[in-house]
């Protein structure tokens, strides 16, 4: 039963930069939810999935003599994608655009998985967690003596390393069934353990890395925990943050698993390399043949050796040449109308996901960054002469359009919290994706920036990604994401519009449509259990 008013809160640094914001309140059975007139049907969805959650991971962390209502906050005043729980304030935060982030972690649920992930983190840390204090120090010692000497003993609420923090989460998310050991996460693991890249016990334990590394030790982590609950048994990877002491870690590993931490480490990294690499030899046998036999016979342990003869064969398959490996992010590359040039995004020399937009010249190999921030997917104008694209300076992304010979871009919107654009075939018209508490719409807005309209109204969280033209320009192929999978559709270019504005048709016409994608002329063209991305 749930209960929602109109308040005020009234809150000093706490929750809020400002001092006083008008908020609105959703109060269930174990959360307070305060959101802003814009959220309201993100918050929403933010208390229904709470409250369905809340019962099983409560009693997999025997949490009820720690319970004390919830207070979630939900946001949508920037573009950007995140949670944050502090168990100690039993507080949690969340943005409500969606992680379009498929490079790294497949495409789940948004709300969903955020809401889980967040909660698992006030559950399991507020059960690992010892006293009232956040830190202490107590110190004995003995001066103006001789000898003299100083002992410090440091007392600390919670001592729980990075990867059963973050892993512990994914790993409850997992098993209510929000998240998904995908491909992706698998591919980053198999791909560090066969080049010997997996981060060491020690590095697991903190997030002082680049932007790959940092993302292995959620990878890790979560890989980890489901090789306890695997070879140990349900129950166990829980059971650690309960018997988490004052001072270390690693004992409450000990006495749940009956080996030490490094142990674990050290069999869990066995198991991978065995795994992976006869995954491996299969492929590299299938394409060498007899000159793949010798390859990898491993023995009882498999060393660092091993895996480097077996990584090297698989790179003998290939055939042709990298056609960029400017840095560990090199994403959405798109030809030029001419095919003289490959524009690309890429993080270059830097060691987080910061891209850019860079330009390749496929005739001399030179390669140009221009500086331009980008993260989405972008588009060529049909001349040659310029890219569309979606950059943030502010709260949210807008529309540029950078003109490559003049080295000058320009802001085309404000506000109109855009991403994946892409130009019309006549260069008159640039479709995108607009992100609005929670869900996407398809629109459309003239080259020079004017008379945005909307093809979809969606309010249900459904997302919509990449727009693709069709060589007539009378219709949109659009990725489309609904809870399960991403599939892929068609839209009608000429179907009713929509005002942001009014919030109602233009037009009104008998359309042909589809209940689960609100909108008009929507035609599913691929409809599969798989991740279908990119039209």
């Amino acid at each position: 039963m749930r209960t929602i008013v109109l308040s005020l809160v009234l809150l000093s640094g706490l929750f809020f930069s400002s001092d006083a914001i008008a908020q609105r309140q959703i109060t269930t059975d174990h959360f307070y939810i305060y959101f802003s007139p814009n959220t309201e049907h993100t918050a929403r969805r933010v208390a229904d999935v709470a409250e369905e959650v809340f019962g099983v991971m409560a009693a997999s962390f025997n949490f009820y003599d720690r319970f004390s209502r919830i207070h979630i906050l939900v946001h949508d005043d920037e573009d950007f994608s995140n949670g944050f729980a502090s168990y100690y304030e039993n507080r949690v935060e969340i943005w409500a655009s969606d992680l379009d982030f498929p490079y790294l972690r497949g495409t789940h649920d948004w709300i969903k998985l955020v809401v889980t992930h967040e909660l698992a983190h006030i559950v399991s840390l507020k059960m690992a967690s010892k006293g009232i204090f956040t830190a202490a120090l107590f110190t004995t010692g003995q001066f103006n003596h001789n000898p003299d000497f100083s002992l410090v003993l440091p007392w600390l609420h919670l001592v729980a390393p990075s990867w059963y923090v973050e892993g512990i989460a994914q790993l409850v998310d997992e098993q209510i069934g929000y998240e998904a050991w995908d491909s992706h996460r698998d591919m980053l693991l198999r791909m560090a353990t066969l080049e010997n890249d997996l981060l060491t016990y020690s590095e697991m334990g903190v997030f002082s890395h680049n932007s790959v590394h940092s993302e292995m030790v959620y990878n890790q982590g979560f890989g980890l925990l489901r090789y306890i609950r695997d070879r140990f048994g349900k129950g166990k990877a829980e059971a650690i943050a309960l018997e988490t002491g004052y001072l270390r870690f690693d004992p409450a590993v000990k006495k749940i698993l009956g080996i030490s931490a490094g142990q674990l480490y050290r069999d869990w990294r066995q198991h991978l390399r065995r795994a992976y690499g006869d995954r491996m030899h299969r492929i590299v046998s299938n394409r060498l043949g007899p000159a793949a036999d010798g390859l990898w016979k491993p023995g009882e342990r498999i060393e660092d050796e091993d895996m480097k003869r077996l990584i090297n064969a698989f790179d003998r398959r290939f055939e042709g040449d990298m056609g960029v490996d400017g840095g560990s992010f090199d994403l959405h590359p798109v030809f030029s109308p001419d095919g003289t040039r490959l524009a690309y995004l890429s993080n270059g020399d830097s060691d987080f996901a910061i891209t850019t937009i860079w330009i390749l010249d496929l005739k001399t190999g030179k390669r140009t960054d221009t500086r331009e921030r980008a993260t989405t997917s972008f588009s060529w104008t049909p001349d040659g002469r310029s890219l569309v694209y979606g950059r943030r300076r502010g709260a949210f992304y807008d529309l540029y359009r950078y003109d490559t010979d003049d080295k000058e871009a320009r802001r085309l919107s404000a506000n109109l919290r855009v991403r994946d654009p892409q130009v019309s075939p006549d260069g008159k018209t640039v479709a995108f994706i607009r992100t609005e508490d929670g869900t996407t719409q398809v629109g459309l807005i003239a080259i020079d920036g004017t008379g945005a309209r909307y093809l979809t109204r969606n309010n249900d969280g459904t997302v919509y990604y990449t727009p693709r033209w069709s060589p007539d320009g009378k219709k949109l192929a659009v990725s489309v994401f609904r809870g399960l999978d991403r599939d892929i559709g068609l839209i009608d270019t000429e179907s009713p519009t929509f005002s942001r504005r009014q919030g109602s048709k233009e037009t009104e016409k008998d359309t042909l449509a589809l209940a689960f994608a609100d909108t008009t002329r929507f035609v599913p063209l691929l409809n599969s259990p798989a991740d279908e991305q990119d039209p």
